[in-house]
């Protein structure tokens, strides 16, 4: 009975661990304070670009990123708004978007309306095209304004190189840890009633 028990332990809890940990060559990125996190290719090159305040908000936009020459580049980045911007999330939204394609010196292919978590915080998805060391480079990045934060993800790989799958992965992988800190809070409260 105790090893039947002990390994529906495993089974049942460890899938639940590896969600926690980064797949085999990949490793966590965070930024905002750790609040941001995924998970991406591990890469030669790590940057952070602290930003400086940008555009009509004024606002400072963090980047960080990691780069391999197989599978392209993948970053975070991330601002505090305001809570005067953040009453309308499509100007940070569109303030994020244009410091993002100054920076990659990219023009925006296709966008659509996304959301983020049970909230269904507010963003956008797009993919965009820029040309980089005379190499046409593919670029997929999505924006969200979660409680006040400007957060984005992006992944550049060049144009006819197959990284969709790590792609995906690495969209899917993101969380913004405030989602748990305020479930616990909110079960907390509950179990106070």
């Amino acid at each position: 009975m105790r090893l039947i028990i002990a390994l529906l332990t495993v089974v049942l809890v460890a899938p639940a661990l590896r969600a926690e940990d980064p797949p085999e060559g990949w490793e966590e990125f965070t930024t905002a304070e750790g609040k941001a996190r995924t998970f991406a290719p591990k890469g030669q090159l790590k940057e952070s670009i602290g930003g400086t305040p940008t555009g009509t908000l004024k606002v400072k936009i963090d980047v960080n990123y990691t780069a391999s020459e197989a599978l392209g580049m993948y970053g975070l980045a991330h601002a505090d708004y305001p809570k005067d911007a953040v009453k309308d999330p499509k100007k940070a939204i569109a303030h994020m978007k244009s410091f993002l394609l100054k920076i990659q010196d990219a023009r925006v292919l296709n966008e659509k309306k996304i959301t983020y978590g049970d909230k269904k915080y507010p963003g956008i998805e797009y993919t965009a095209v820029s040309v980089y060391q005379g190499q046409q480079r593919a670029i997929r990045t999505q924006i969200y304004v979660i409680d006040g934060h400007g957060v984005a993800l992006y992944s550049t790989a060049p144009a006819g190189k197959n990284t969709q799958a790590e792609m995906d992965k690495f969209f899917k992988s993101f969380q913004w840890k405030g989602d748990a800190e305020e479930k616990k809070s909110d079960e907390k409260k509950a179990e106070k009633k």
